[in-house]
């Protein structure tokens, strides 16, 4: 099979859509759009515990910003910070059993907003959601070593 050049104008599209997306979602399901809790938690459900520069690096936010933010999270308890087994002198965050219930509350009431418009969708509608969900996840992972 060819492979085939895909347009910045494509790239545009997509990267529009699926931010678009995101945001109607979470306006349909009464979630402020773009807040950091929700990404940090996010990333630590997606990667595992992480170190604080790690969440900095891949939330394109200063080392103070996310320590703030980490700070304030874990006042919250949903969060919490363990030694890092392999650096000692290094932290982990990791979520806490709050931390997690807030995130699926917060996923459900998002699917709940999805699922109420979608349910005209058909077969291969689905099909090929699946299988940008599976791409998407992909170029997101190879992605990670080059986040700010």
């Amino acid at each position: 099979m060819d492979k085939v050049e895909l347009s910045d104008e494509w790239w545009i599209e997509l990267l529009s859509a699926t931010s678009r997306f995101v945001r109607s979602s979470q306006a349909a399901a009464g979630h402020h759009p773009g807040s950091a809790t929700w990404r940090v938690l996010t990333t630590l459900d997606y990667y595992g515990p992480s170190r604080a520069t790690d969440i900095a690096r891949a939330e394109c936010s200063s080392q103070p910003t996310v320590s703030r933010l980490l700070a304030r999270l874990r006042d919250e308890d949903l969060i919490a910070t363990e030694v890092d087994p392999t650096d000692r002198r290094a932290m982990l965050v990791t979520l806490t059993p709050a931390g997690k219930t807030l995130l699926n509350r917060n996923r459900q009431s998002l699917v709940d907003a999805v699922r109420s418009v979608s349910s005209s969708l058909e077969q291969d509608e689905i099909d090929a959601l699946n299988k940008a969900v599976k791409t998407l996840n992909s170029l997101s992972d190879s992605m990670r070593e080059h986040e700010c």
